[in-house]
């Protein structure tokens, strides 16, 4: 892993970077993804192929930039490998991400915990209900409209994706293409662009280096 830049610069890319990969794992085809600063804050948008993208897979790829950046947080606060806590109280973070109010101009996007595994000891991160966008929760509640209103329904999906978050070689990916996104955006002295075809050679790369038959990475 690489640091470059600012932490929020950091924190963006990892973010697009969890878009990017969880929805190329569903079976999406990326087009690109960036990461821009506006007035001093870094802000990002990845965007894919148009064609059928089922709700769940949509809602995942929307939640996925939020959960990417909290785990991101907590490797660096504890400076190592961590794993989310499966076990863990969902509903203040699903309160969140069904808030159909958050995304007025006014409105409060709210905070909660989520919870970590790292060494054997769990690690409470906070989670900044702004760290899932407007863009993100429209993303997310649109899948939603093909589901119940219940709260098992958000808990199956959330679980999921930070599943596939701790898989090892999701992992090594999403860290692959954030880390193009930073070196680049440096080089660069502003935005950064990564095509599809930067994301998913930075993702097989990934793959080879750890001795593993390059993935098929759409």
């Amino acid at each position: 892993m690489i640091q470059i830049g600012t932490e929020s610069q950091f924190e963006a890319a990892r973010h697009e970077a969890g878009h990017v990969v969880i929805g190329v794992r569903s079976g999406s085809v990326v087009t690109d993804t960036h990461i821009r600063c506006e007035n001093g804050r870094w802000l990002g948008d990845s965007k894919f192929a148009t064609g059928k993208v089922s709700a769940d897979d949509m809602m995942a790829c929307a939640i996925a930039g939020c959960l990417a950046q909290a785990k991101s947080v907590a490797e660096s606060q504890c400076s190592g490998t961590v794993a989310f806590d499966m076990k863990c109280e969902l509903k203040p973070l699903i309160h969140i991400v069904r808030d159909s109010d958050r995304s007025g101009p006014d409105s409060d996007p709210g905070s909660c915990d989520v919870f970590f595994l790292a060494d054997g000891k769990r690690l409470a991160i906070h989670f900044d209900g702004a760290w899932f966008s407007g863009a993100d929760a429209s993303g997310y509640r649109l899948g939603r409209k093909s589901h119940p209103p219940l709260d098992f329904v958000d808990t199956q999906l959330i679980r999921s994706v930070m599943g596939e978050l701790d898989d090892a070689k999701n992992w090594r990916a999403l860290c692959a293409v954030s880390d193009e996104l930073c070196r680049r955006t440096v080089a660069d002295g502003g935005t950064c662009v990564l095509s599809g075809d930067d994301i998913r050679k930075a993702m097989s790369e990934a793959d080879s280096e750890h001795g593993e038959v390059p993935g098929a990475w759409k």
